[in-house]
């Protein structure tokens, strides 16, 4: 087999439905993913519901998963297609989804981020008060209904935390890229919430392996694997490529080449293989000064060359006096000024 044609196998989606404009296609790994967690399911409820009910909620459960986070990436969507983006596809994988929309600044990818989270206090809002019934006894369903009511409700409290949290390129590491990046350059901004989602996958991996109960802890290292890489990869691209399609956007809000793209204005260089050395306090000091003298320099050069263009327009005025009406019409204080005009010149 070929490397291209490997690649587009790893890389194969097929299209599940079309709705309200969206391609919804997923990633072929995921029907493994799902035999693997209706399986994990299946198992740890069976003794309580029997082997047959317990498979049909693992199925729900599964489903009712995969539409939230498919509500989750339609959120991210509206908010694109608001800010007039072109967004027509989203991908649903075995650790999430995807919807391909590129901001053109930091303020839209504050935008577009915070709209896949914000849509779950909204369906937590339909699900807060039946949780609250079936919690404090005011309806009590079947052991079938109150787990699916109780999943519903925990699904998106958990994902609403989750998501938030800034691990890189989750959208809490995306928040607060598109946060710093108003405040510096995009590059820059880039790099720091790759390494602050690095410490955070790092940690998410402490706490699967210290607190391991097989399945899900497997999940959350498989996400803190993809974090890592991604953000391996965000640092590298952060060196050649403006994450928001070449505008620039500096701290001022306005564009740069890609020259001091990726750099502040002390010239440190983020993410490169060397940084210059930042200068020690005397330094900076003496180069202020020096700069200080330099700018009194030329005030007072600009300040010589407009005394000296005022003096010979005045000159030239006398000499044509002269000219018209001869020298005895000057005064003596016009022979005096022509005196010290002559003195002027002579020393320039």
């Amino acid at each position: 087999m070929q490397r291209g044609s490997f690649v587009s196998l790893l890389n194969y989606c097929f299209p599940l439905v079309r709705i309200n404009g969206y391609n919804v296609k997923c990633h072929w790994t995921i029907i493994f993913f799902l035999f693997i967690y209706i399986h994990y399911f299946t198992v740890e409820m069976s003794l309580r519901m029997g082997p047959g009910m317990a498979l049909l909620l693992a199925v729900l459960s599964t489903l009712m998963l995969y539409t939230i986070v498919l509500i989750h990436e339609m959120g991210h969507g509206a908010a694109g297609r608001r800010l007039g983006h072109r967004v027509d596809e989203i991908y649903l994988h075995p650790l999430g989804g995807m919807v391909l929309v590129t901001p053109r600044s930091p303020r839209e990818e504050l935008i577009i981020t915070f709209w896949g989270p914000a849509v779950h206090p909204l369906l937590l809002v339909l699900a807060t008060p039946l949780y609250l019934l079936v919690k404090n006894g005011l309806w009590q369903p079947s052991e079938f209904t109150y787990f699916l009511v109780h999943q519903f409700f925990w699904l998106n409290v958990i994902l609403l935390v989750f998501n938030l949290l800034p691990a890189f390129p989750m959208d809490g590491g995306r928040l607060l890229r598109a946060w710093l990046a108003q405040r510096m350059y995009a590059a820059k901004a880039t790099v720091i919430a790759c390494y602050v989602g690095q410490v955070v996958s790092i940690l998410f991996i402490v706490y699967a392996v210290a607190r391991w109960d097989g399945f899900f802890s497997w999940f959350l290292i498989l996400i803190a694997a993809q974090n890592l890489m991604a953000c391996e990869q965000h640092k590298y691209l952060a060196r050649e490529v403006d994450p928001y399609q070449g505008d620039g956007w500096g701290p001022d809000g306005a564009s740069y080449d890609l020259s001091n793209y990726y750099s502040d204005e002390s010239g440190v260089r983020y993410g490169g293989s060397a940084r210059r050395k930042r200068k020690g306090i005397f330094a900076r000091w003496a180069e202020r000064r020096r700069r200080k003298a330099e700018q009194r320099a030329r005030r007072a050069r600009e300040a010589q060359i407009q005394r000296e263009k005022k003096i010979r327009v005045r000159v030239d005025e006398l000499l044509e006096k002269v000219s018209r009406e001869g020298l005895p019409a000057l005064t003596a204080e016009e022979r005096d000024f022509l005196s010290r005009a002559s003195d002027v010149f002579k020393k320039n």
